[in-house]
């Protein structure tokens, strides 16, 4: 798969293009990932979602100046969580300013947008921002148990 790179059993470099199509290569990157790691499906899920909600954001709103630009993820599987960082030169945007939706509202009296990060904050455990010379750094952990694991998992 171009732009893939499976960095021993238990880390991978992924290279995205800002475009909708990406997120394929995306889902099924973090599979094979998530396999090679023994994760369980739900595991794979909330990690696939967590990223697909985040590379989505930075090609819908990252760019209003248009063109090719490249979103690198990285992930790796230690024992006892799983560390995400996504990469991107698009214009800064922390997540963790924007505000918790209000859930208890009717569909039609929420404002539109906010839910993806809202997702991301309820799958993941920890969620760290940077911008350094120019470029975005999320950083996403997920804890999870070793027994929760199909295989032996050693990094």
């Amino acid at each position: 798969m171009a732009g893939y790179e499976q960095r021993g059993p238990h880390a991978l470099k992924l290279r995205l293009m800002n475009r909708m199509e990406e997120l394929e290569k995306l889902h099924e990157a973090l599979g094979r990932f998530g396999g090679a790691c023994g994760f369980t499906e739900d595991q794979v899920f909330r990690v696939s979602l967590a990223c697909e909600e985040i590379v989505m954001n930075i090609i819908t709103y990252g760019y209003p100046e248009g063109g090719e630009h490249e979103i690198v993820l990285t992930a790796e599987s230690l024992p006892g969580e799983v560390r995400l960082t996504v990469r991107d030169d698009g214009r800064a945007f922390n997540p963790l300013e924007v505000q918790t939706p209000d859930t208890t509202l009717k569909l039609d009296e929420r404002p539109v947008g906010g839910l993806g990060i809202h997702f991301v904050r309820r799958l993941m455990d920890e969620i760290r921002y940077s911008r350094e010379e120019g470029i975005n750094i999320l950083q996403l952990t997920m804890r999870h148990e070793e027994e929760g694991m199909r295989n032996e998992h050693t990094p």
